[in-house]
């Protein structure tokens, strides 16, 4: 805990310089450090820093000892792990629905008007999840969010004119029933005296996985532009990165179908034996 005070410490200090280069050039001088730095470097530092941290809290809670370890360990880490499978991949997508909506032609004035009406979803949605679990096994309601998020990452693909906001419609319903699933389920398999535990574990995950796909991504970004420019040399500037864009955009459908497999395999290896996953409610 204590090097995770310090992770902390030193995070928010670099936070606070973060827009100012100038004063991040008079550090690293200090420091003795021959690095140029600009804003668009000093940017990644937050990020890179608040990964930090996730990987020390990580290490720190697998330190940590539970009674009831196995039945602990088995039931509360595999629904959490599932539920961040989903929830990394679109939170990634949803970072960068700007770009991606002005590639499908719509206005930029509408762009607020449509986070609003993404919104509305989450009234909904979370009615019918209700139902599903009442009526449906877990793994029943597993396969249709795995087919919401596939259909609406390859939808996402085609970049279609103005009809291209269907398949983000897909993905903000597919994270909010994520969202309900993962509470329902988590409740169902865990005591309340580790329901604290739980909650914190799960969000320490979800946010490592956030760090992890976007660090992932800028790899991706940078290869991309890479062989971009040397393959089609004569494009450049905004030309070039809605290219890069939408061929990265082409990486998550597989990148989710690999993920979502892993997993599988390794909840059908550990639920051998148990028919849990098959119970509604």
């Amino acid at each position: 805990m204590r090097v995770q005070s310090i992770a902390f410490i030193i995070a928010m200090s670099l936070g606070a310089a973060v827009y100012d280069p100038a004063l991040m050039g008079r550090i690293v001088e200090w420091l003795g450090l021959k690095i140029h730095l600009n804003q668009g470097t000093t940017l990644r530092i937050p990020p890179l820093l608040t990964l930090l941290m996730a990987v020390l809290t990580l290490l720190t809670a697998l330190r940590m000892r539970e009674t009831d370890h196995q039945r602990y360990r088995m039931k509360t880490g595999r629904a959490a792990s599932i539920a961040g499978l989903f929830d990394h991949c679109i939170r990634m997508l949803i970072t960068l629905n700007s770009q991606y909506y002005r590639l499908i032609e719509l206005p930029e004035a509408t762009f607020g008007l449509i986070g609003s009406g993404l919104a509305i979803l989450g009234l909904i949605v979370p009615r019918m999840a209700r139902s599903m679990v009442q009526e449906h096994s877990p793994r029943f309601n597993l396969g249709i969010m795995t087919a919401l998020t596939l259909i609406g990452l390859i939808g996402m693909t085609f970049f279609w004119p103005i009809i291209g906001l269907l398949p983000v419609i897909l993905l903000r319903a597919a994270i909010y029933l994520q969202a309900f699933f993962q509470s329902h389920y988590l409740n169902r398999v865990t005591s309340s005296h580790q329901r604290a535990t739980v909650l914190s574990f799960k969000g320490l995950l979800f946010n490592l996985a956030y760090g992890l796909i976007g660090v992932l991504y800028s790899l991706l970004l940078a290869q991309l532009r890479l062989q971009a420019g040397t393959g089609q040399p004569e494009i450049s500037g905004a030309q070039l990165e809605n290219l890069i864009f939408i061929k990265s955009i082409a990486w998550f459908p597989w990148y989710f179908l690999l993920t979502m497999l892993a997993m599988w395999l390794f909840a059908r290896w550990r639920m051998k034996g148990t028919d849990e996953h098959k119970k509604p409610g």
